[in-house]
C-alpha cells in the first residue's frame, strides 16, 4: 500500500506507475495499491471508514472520509497557492516578519536572530537573508518553521501571531469539511500537528469550538500498512491495534 501526494483521480496513474517501477526494481511479489497520501494519514489515526483529517507538515490540507474514500477537501494547493498554516507558511511568514522588523515596517521580534541563525547568516543584514532564502527550494523552507515555534514558546509577540494564525486557517480548513453532526474521529496528522504552539491551538479550538477531542496520528507507514491489512481480509480491530500500538 502506497499513500502518495497527488495521487488523487488526475495524478493516480502517474502515481501508480512511479510505484510499480519500485516495486519491481526490489524484486517484490504481488502488485502493490496506491492510494492518496490524505487516506493514509487518516488511516494513521483511525481504523474508522468515516471522519475527518486535518494534516499540517510541508503542505496542509483539510479532508473528509467516507467509506474510507475523500469526499470533501479544503486547500491542499501547495506553497505557492495555498497550504496556510503549513510549515512553509510558518517559515515564510517568519523570514517576512524578520525582514519587516529590519526595515522599519514590523514589530522588533526575535526571529531577526533566530531566522539569521538558522540560515547561517550575519544578523542584521536583509539582503544576506534573502539570498540564502532563494537558495533553499520552496518545499524545503519548512525547515525554519521550528524557529517561529520556538519563538512563540518564549513569548516573542510577533511569532506568537503568526502561530495563532496558522491554527486558525487550520480551524477554518477543518470547519470547511466537517459535516454538521457526529464527524467522526478528527486524525491531526503532520509535523506541525504534532506537538508545539500550532497543535495546542489547534486542540484547543476544537474542543471548544467544536467540542471535539481530536486523536494524533501514528507515522503514515502504519497507516498504509493498517489499510494493506484490511485489504487482505483482516479486521478493523486489526487495524486499529496496529496503530494503537505505536502512539
Amino acid at each position: 500500500m502506497f499513500g502518495v501526494s497527488g495521487a488523487g483521480a488526475a495524478g493516480h496513474g502517474h502515481a501508480e506507475d512511479i510505484a510499480l517501477r519500485a516495486w519491481k526494481g526490489l524484486g517484490l511479489p504481488g502488485t502493490p495499491h496506491v492510494g492518496d497520501d490524505i487516506t493514509v494519514a487518516f488511516a494513521a489515526g483511525s481504523a474508522a471508514g468515516d471522519g475527518v483529517v486535518l494534516i499540517s507538515g510541508t503542505g496542509a490540507v483539510a479532508a473528509r472520509l467516507y467509506g474510507g474514500e475523500v469526499v470533501r477537501r479544503c486547500d491542499g494547493y501547495g506553497w505557492w497557492l495555498g497550504d496556510e498554516g503549513s510549515a512553509v507558511w510558518l517559515a515564510t511568514e517568519g523570514v517576512r516578519a524578520a525582514l519587516a522588523a529590519l526595515d522599519g515596517r514590523g514589530r522588533p521580534t526575535v526571529l531577526v536572530d533566530l531566522i539569521a541563525a538558522a540560515l547561517g547568516v550575519a544578523r542584521g543584514r536583509p539582503q544576506a537573508i534573502i539570498g540564502a532564502v532563494y537558495q533553499i527550494a520552496p518545499a524545503e523552507l519548512g525547515r525554519l518553521a521550528p524557529e517561529v515555534s520556538e519563538a512563540a514558546r518564549a513569548g516573542d509577540e510577533v511569532a506568537a501571531a503568526i502561530t495563532a494564525s496558522a491554527a486558525e486557517r487550520l480551524l477554518a480548513g477543518f470547519a470547511a469539511v466537517a459535516p454538521e453532526i457526529e464527524p467522526g474521529p478528527v486524525v491531526l496528522s503532520g509535523a506541525v500537528l504534532a506537538t508545539g504552539p500550532v497543535a495546542d491551538l489547534v486542540r484547543e479550538g476544537l474542543t471548544r469550538r467544536f467540542g471535539i477531542t481530536a486523536v494524533g496520528a501514528a507515522p503514515g507507514e502504519f497507516g498504509a500498512a493498517g489499510l494493506a491489512l484490511r485489504r487482505n481480509g483482516q479486521s478493523i480491530l486489526a487495524h486499529a491495534r496496529l496503530i494503537d500500538g505505536v502512539r
